[in-house]
């Protein structure tokens, strides 16, 4: 099993385990998508908009500061192929 990383910024959490990117918090339902479905992730400012295969897009709000949305980055680095 590969060690899961963690991004926490306020209320929310953002998790990878090499297969399966969480989102947790912001008082939405909580959010898994395997890496292989995940045809976009963009994060521009502080909204994050993921694409998955056969779904409507997905947004979240990444809250905090320019150290925190480059933590979030580094990590959504590691699910893009």
């Amino acid at each position: 099993m590969s060690e899961v990383e963690e991004v926490r910024i306020g209320d929310m959490v953002v998790a990878f385990d090499g297969r399966v990117l969480e989102f947790f918090g912001q008082g939405n339902e909580s959010r898994r998508v395997h890496a292989a479905t995940i045809e976009n992730l963009h994060l521009s400012g502080t909204l994050l908009q993921i694409k998955v295969r056969g779904e409507s897009d997905t947004f979240f709000e990444v809250d905090g500061d320019d150290q925190d949305r480059a933590a979030v980055q580094a990590l959504l680095a590691k699910v893009r192929p």
